[in-house]
């Protein structure tokens, strides 16, 4: 009723409110100026600031908090705004200041229409799907209780709204590990323990602890705490099995009330793991009198803030071969020994402990030598700190059907991902330490299909991955060349007596969009993030079912960065065209991955946990008559299991 105060709302502070009914949900429209708690006692009307959070009440389960500095997440509740009125409503007059998000490619017309902001110079990113906008973060001095920023494009996000502006956070010292400890990062999809590499990884992991500092990996079987020396706090998890027995033992021990599981890699059981505040903990502590598990570490904190990061020690040059080749899987096309060659280039400044691995691949029919890839290599060494490989994966040059159907990514991206083998051999040989969790790749057409197909068999590996204008998987139109907006024709038969046979089961492992696939690959490598550039014109590389192929790996759970090029993208420098060729497709990658692959970018991309070279093991991927086991135990190879 229009008279009745809503639950938890006194009748004088109802005063000046409307109440709309709508089929679900009660919406409050301010009319005048309102007591803080009528805003607050509608809870679908405010937010906390904080990574997922909806900061306007009509776009809420679309656009979400997704990037913001740390000092600016509170859980003090903050009023929703509108994004369709791009305005801003506070709760109450006589506000300060408050702070605010604006669009960041509107910023300065704010700055210029409205002399009360001032930027911050922080910035904030909220996202809908693929979809990502950046924000700026302002101040507004004496707010009025209603500003309208019709000009703007986008709503405006209201972070503080009592003047109450946050104090940079206090982060807690940290401890550093020494050199020669094992670690890992903290994340969903990694393992906390060096026997069980895997066998076991960390699942529904807190926000708050992922992506933190490294933490020395554990013994498992020894049910031991080694710690480095200087730390006075730990924050770990334990066996929800244990928790009674540790709290008995260890008086001092606090349970935070959260927890994580761990399961083997690709689902199944799960054991559930209590988080829990350790001050003061042994430096070699030993539970394996009373614990049934190993301990998770995942923060650790010192009396002393840890010294300041050394700079980065001067690269090494001319450790690697430039032209060289390797040894590779047999090719049923031509059974016997296989060589693949391959291009290396090292980052002109020499490879340091930050230097990563990148794969520059070429296209259908491409050469690893050409021209333009040696280029690439150049380039890309430089601009993003890698040792940049060119590879002449199977099939490489005209005469790809010499040895029957089109391999297609198979094999393909098994010759790439022995490239890195190779490679990464090679600097543990020299003794010359590089970053494993900045693994990276890159191609067009033929090379954006192998692209992705590394990155799907070598499912911890890659941080980052750019497919230009690449084949939409092995579909039917391509396999059979049945020109289904494509001339290509790969060669198979669907005959089951024919020598170019193709199965169920090898066709759905060439789709780097199947589903099931895409569920796992995000479940093993969480940070993994795929850039997909392609023209709506392709007549080569069909664009609908590569857009079909990108709604899967978004539905998954994978981070896909997607450009569907239309005429607008047309600048005739980096984007030449809606078609096929696309345009420079080495600027094509600076454009639209520069910020995930520089290691200065402001979305640098690293994995959270060990490479599958580190890992060894297997990984799989079921199909309907079987299962392909990818194995890192030595050189990295692929087969086929049937049930």
């Amino acid at each position: 009723p229009r008279g009745e105060a809503p639950a938890g709302m006194t009748k004088s502070c109802a005063l000046g409110c409307a109440l709309i009914m709508t089929r679900s949900r009660v919406c409050l429209v301010v009319l005048s100026v309102l007591c803080v708690c009528s805003v607050f006692a509608q809870e679908d009307r405010i937010f906390t600031v904080e990574i997922g959070s909806f900061p306007w009440h009509d776009r809420v389960d679309e656009w979400a908090i997704s990037k913001i500095p740390d000092k600016y997440i509170s859980d003090k509740p903050v009023p929703q705004q509108s994004c369709t009125d791009r305005s801003l409503a506070l709760p109450a007059a006589g506000a300060k200041s408050v702070l605010l998000g604006v669009f960041a490619d509107e910023a300065a017309q704010f700055l210029e229409k409205f002399p009360a902001l001032t930027d911050t110079g922080d910035r904030m990113q909220i996202r809908k799907g693929s979809a990502v906008l950046d924000y700026a973060i302002v101040v507004y001095s004496d707010p009025p209780l209603r500003t309208k920023f019709k000009f703007s494009n986008a709503g405006v996000i209201l972070l503080s709204w009592g003047g109450d502006i946050p104090a940079p956070t206090q982060v807690a010292p940290t401890v550093a590990l020494p050199a020669d400890m094992p670690a890992y990062a903290p994340a969903d999809g990694v393992c906390p323990w060096h026997d069980r590499q895997g066998q076991w990884e960390i699942q529904d992991l807190p926000d708050e602890f992922k992506g933190g500092s490294p933490m020395p990996l554990q013994s498992c079987g020894d049910r031991t705490l080694m710690l480095p020396a200087g730390v006075t706090e730990i924050v770990m998890a334990v066996s929800d099995t244990n928790l009674s027995e540790f709290q008995r033992r260890y008086p001092r021990v606090r349970d935070t009330g959260l927890g994580l599981t761990i399961t083997p890699p690709g689902g199944g059981r799960r054991l559930p793991y209590s988080i829990i505040v350790f001050p003061d903990p042994p430096r070699e502590g030993n539970f394996k009198d009373f614990t049934t598990a190993g301990v998770v570490l995942l923060r650790l904190e010192g009396a002393d803030a840890a010294a300041p990061a050394p700079p980065p020690a001067e690269g090494v040059r001319n450790v690697l071969e430039q032209d060289q080749e390797f040894v590779a899987q047999e090719w049923p096309g031509s059974p016997g020994e296989r060589l693949v060659k391959m291009w290396v280039q090292e980052p002109p400044a020499g490879i340091n402990a930050g230097t990563g691995l990148m794969l520059v691949l070429h296209n259908w029919g491409g050469v690893y030598n050409s021209g333009e890839y040696v280029q690439w290599c150049r380039t890309f060494a430089e601009r993003f700190n890698v040792v940049a490989v060119s590879v002449n994966y199977l099939q490489s040059g005209p005469d790809w059907q010499a040895g029957g159907p089109y391999d297609h990514g198979y094999l393909q991206a098994m010759d790439a991902i022995g490239a890195l083998y190779t490679v990464r051999t090679q600097l543990a040989a020299a003794g010359v330490a590089f970053n494993d969790n900045r693994i990276y790749a890159m191609g067009g057409s033929g090379g954006g299909n192998v692209t992705e197909m590394a990155m799907k068999l070598a499912p911890h590996s890659f941080a980052c991955g750019v497919d230009i204008c690449g084949m939409p998987g092995l579909i039917d139109a391509i396999a059979f060349g049945t020109g289904e907006g494509t001339a290509i024709n790969a060669g198979y038969s669907r005959d089951p007596n024919a020598p170019d046979y193709l199965s169920s089961d090898m066709q759905r492992i060439r789709d780097f969009g199947d589903l099931e696939h895409c569920r796992l690959l995000a479940r093993a490598n969480p940070n993994l993030r795929i850039v997909i550039v392609h023209g709506v014109d392709d007549c080569s590389c069909p664009v609908v079912p590569k857009i079909r192929q990108c709604a899967n790996m978004i539905e998954a759970g994978l981070n896909v960065d997607g450009h569907f090029l239309t005429d607008r993208d047309v600048d005739g420098t980096v984007i030449t065209t809606t078609g096929h060729a696309v345009g420079n497709r080495e600027q094509v990658v600076i454009r639209f991955a520069d910020e995930y692959m520089r290691e200065d970018g402001d979305l640098p991309c690293a994995t959270a946990g060990p490479s599958d070279f580190e890992r060894g093991g297997t990984f799989e991927y079921p199909t309907d008559n079987g299962k392909f086991v990818i194995d890192f135990s030595g050189y990295p190879t692929i087969r086929f299991e049937a049930n």
